[in-house]
């Protein structure tokens, strides 16, 4: 009745309590996780996820919910202007180099080896972060005329592009899955399909869709697949 009432209060407590007698019932655990990361505390819900997979290590799929769930905590985490990201359907250039410069590891910290200009940004409320993302060399400035761009619509390519290059900037070395010659300063966007699928970024070379916008689920879905090869909880 709470779910059907769409009541989510209602619903975890009904949940919860259907645990007190069953406490061992795997899809009563799912749909409390769940629940806790929607209207309860999504540190209980990662919790839950945790202990399924030390119960069930072989399921990919429990795997998988808690690497989502670590990121779901992490946003929860975050200033709500950054929370909100992941809800737009499409994402601007300076959104996601907000997502970047909070969710991904290693981008806040340090300065690039030569700082860039990008007039543009000047004004931008996310200046900050932004010119840390581009002194960091993870997404391109216009050297001609200077400027980022921040409100166009970011690509798929250059989302993509941008997580292969926290993927070998963490390595310490180039990773395997870049291939020997690793990431150049200028790859194609047919390479970086290909490496994407290496890094297991994207499923498949269908899913690149290079020029195609980005949400803020698909963001979160390809830095989750980051952070798993990152090994970053």
């Amino acid at each position: 009745m709470a779910a059907a009432g769409e009541d989510g209060q209602a619903a975890l407590a009904a949940v919860t309590a259907l645990l007190g007698v069953r406490p061992e019932d795997r899809e009563l655990l799912l749909r409390r996780s769940e629940l806790e990361f929607t209207v309860g505390h999504a540190r209980k819900g990662v919790e839950i996820l945790r202990r399924l997979t030390e119960r069930y290590p072989e399921d990919r799929d429990l795997v998988d919910r808690l690497e989502e769930g670590k990121l779901r905590l992490r946003v929860a985490l975050l200033p709500g202007e950054v929370q909100t990201l992941a809800e737009q359907p499409i994402l601007t250039r300076g959104d996601y180099a907000l997502l970047l410069y909070w969710l991904m590891p290693g981008v806040r910290s340090g300065r690039g080896a030569s700082p860039r200009i990008a007039t543009d940004i000047l004004e931008h409320p996310h200046r900050e972060a932004i010119a840390q993302v581009i002194n960091k060399r993870l997404m391109a400035v216009d050297e001609t005329v200077h400027r980022f761009s921040p409100e166009r619509p970011v690509t798929r390519v250059v989302a993509l592009e941008s997580l292969l290059r926290v993927l070998g900037e963490r390595a310490g070395e180039e990773p395997t899955c870049l291939g020997a010659a690793g990431l150049s300063p200028r790859p194609s966007q047919a390479w970086i399909c290909r490496a994407a699928v290496g890094c297991r970024l994207i499923e498949a070379e269908g899913d690149c869709l290079p020029q195609a916008p980005l949400s803020g689920a698909g963001a979160l879905e390809m830095m989750r697949r980051a952070l798993g090869q990152l090994g970053d909880g």
